[in-house]
């Protein structure tokens, strides 16, 4: 006799003791195994446990432990919000997990926390990788995202028109000669 697992539809009350989805513990365990593998999808053991999430899993992981500055970012570039450009969060290039990407313009902007401090030469050696595969790289702290939101996006768009890095201050000698 195969057990049957009668679980309450949504809405209904749940029997007091019980949780939903949870068999009661005095029902026989289910005569399905426990790790099934789909078709098109690697085993769940070994190499691709989830202590090591490769590819999909591992974008899907750090779209759903994003920070709150990656979060507060994310609701300006997202739905072509800005400029009309499509960004992506937390697209694989290469070896690569960049925090955001406009494919189309090939501009990477990346949030650093304070652990990037510790990382400077691997963040150096990255985005000299990633500017090889043609990519201008944006780097922002994750404190300008949280008291001057409007300069980075004022930065990330002027990188989205051409611009080949936001204009600076005349300098000194060139004040002079527009005084004259």
């Amino acid at each position: 006799m195969t057990p049957t697992f009668l679980l309450p539809a949504r809405g209904e009350k749940v029997p007091e003791g019980r949780m939903r989805g949870k068999p009661d513990a005095t029902k026989r365990p289910s005569p399905i195994p426990q790790t099934i593998r789909l078709e098109n999808t690697a085993p769940i053991t070994g190499e691709h446990s989830m202590r090591r999430p490769t590819g999909t899993r591992r974008a899907r992981l750090l779209r759903r432990h994003q920070t709150s500055a990656e979060l507060q970012l994310w609701q300006a570039l997202r739905d072509r919000r800005l400029l009309g450009m499509k960004f992506r969060r937390q697209h694989r290039i290469g070896s690569f997990f960049v925090d955001f990407v406009c494919l189309e313009a090939r501009l990477i902007v990346e949030l650093d926390g304070s652990q990037h401090l510790e990382r400077a030469g691997y963040d150096a050696d990255r985005t000299r990788n990633l500017e090889q595969q043609g990519f201008r790289l944006l780097r922002f702290w994750n404190d300008a995202v949280f008291n001057t939101p409007s300069l980075v996006l004022g930065a990330i768009s002027m990188a989205l028109q051409g611009a080949p890095h936001p204009p600076s201050a005349p300098s000194p000698a060139l004040r002079e000669r527009e005084r004259r």
